[in-house]
């Protein structure tokens, strides 16, 4: 399915969100054309069982292209992939969650999709880090409604998400 740009980012309109496909929930009225709905008008439906899925690498390779374009850092671009190749359907999340952040958060704001491991355990997981110069103290309260967005869908997948500040200065 399409994706189509959203604001300042890109987040799917009509697209696939691992076994979940978002869809308009209102019809565009007037001169609104379909690709200006905004998320509130989206709703996140449960796909199909049977419904083909795309090669995982280049599935992998296409949000990682379009993360770029939306301008997220990725500085461990290979650990990131090796995440996803183990989680496959982590793939389809980052895109949507990411232009979430990014419109809460426009430049010149930094947003970073980064592996993180614990240095006590085995545990790994992905992590959107909210990087500024200056920090309002209203941020971690942001950071947990974009996330709540999410939460949903997020228990319905192998791997795990984290969006958060690390309070450090952009990359």
């Amino acid at each position: 399915m399409q994706m189509v740009p959203w604001h300042r980012s890109a987040v799917p309109k009509i697209g696939q969100l691992g076994n979940y496909v978002w869809q308009p929930s209102v019809e565009p009225k007037g001169s609104q054309a379909r690709h200006q709905l905004e998320r509130k008008d989206l709703k996140v439906i449960k796909k199909k069982e049977g419904d083909q899925e795309s090669d995982i690498t280049s599935r992998c390779e296409v949000v990682v292209s379009r993360l770029s374009a939306m301008n997220v850092v990725i500085p461990n671009l290979k650990k990131v992939k090796r995440y996803l190749l183990n989680y496959p359907d982590m793939i389809d999340l980052l895109e949507p969650v990411c232009a979430a952040v990014l419109e809460r958060f426009p430049p010149p704001s930094q947003v970073a999709l980064e592996l993180y491991q614990d240095p006590e355990s085995d545990d790994q997981y992905l992590t959107v880090y909210v990087r500024q110069h200056e920090y309002d103290k209203e941020i971690l309260d942001v950071l947990d409604e974009v996330s709540n967005q999410f939460d949903d869908i997020l228990c319905d997948t192998s791997g795990w998400l984290l969006v958060t500040t690390d309070f450090q200065d952009p990359l």
